[in-house]
């Protein structure tokens, strides 16, 4: 299956496996963040949204204006379960998402439709839809990477590979700067309402 769309279309398979790698990437810094006893639940959802702002990084050399729109689309995604695009177009994520493994799959679609529209230089919020009418298939492979499967190997290796070379060496005061930055941007967010 293929995305229908007037840009780069995305594939059913490398979709499934950037679902995977997001999951991946998720328990990877978690465990990471264990080791040094930094307590991610302080902040609600940062064990998603630190996660995929860290896998998103390489593409701020490509695209300058990264770092305006995707922390707040993170936020949105993890708190209302919606993203508004610059044009303020509302995207709506499935109802029903309350557990952990749904807020960590929302946030996987989010992920993949960023990556890619980032990666091309085009609209990333425009695949969600496509991204919303393949959520079953995503779905088992964002598991699958976060419980660190046999099947999820592969990718294991590759992003463990990137944080071994991405990781700052003082990880809990990096971890520290952005679990705050991320609780000011929803005061702030929460004051314009």
């Amino acid at each position: 299956m293929v995305e229908e769309s007037h840009h780069t279309p995305m594939q059913l398979e490398d979709v499934c496996s950037e679902g995977g790698r997001f999951g991946v990437y998720c328990k990877l810094i978690e465990l990471a963040a264990e080791k040094i006893y930094f307590p991610m639940e302080d902040e609600p959802g940062f064990k998603m949204i630190f996660p995929l702002l860290f896998a998103l990084l390489p593409n701020i050399h490509t695209n300058p204006d990264f770092l305006d729109n995707v922390p707040k689309w993170a936020i949105e995604c993890y708190d209302k379960h919606s993203v508004t695009s610059e044009d303020d177009i509302l995207y709506k994520f499935p109802e029903g998402m309350l557990t952990e493994e749904d807020a960590r799959l929302n946030m996987a679609l989010l992920y993949i439709a960023l990556e890619f529209g980032l990666s091309r230089k085009e609209d990333s919020l425009q695949h969600l839809s496509y991204l919303f009418s393949s959520i079953d298939n995503i779905r088992p492979y964002v598991k699958e990477g976060y419980a660190l499967s046999p099947l999820a190997k592969p990718i294991e290796a590759e992003v463990q590979e990137d944080l071994n070379h991405r990781l700052p060496e003082d990880l809990y005061s990096a971890l520290n700067g952005v679990k705050n930055q991320i609780h000011d941007l929803r005061d702030y967010y929460a004051s314009r309402i």
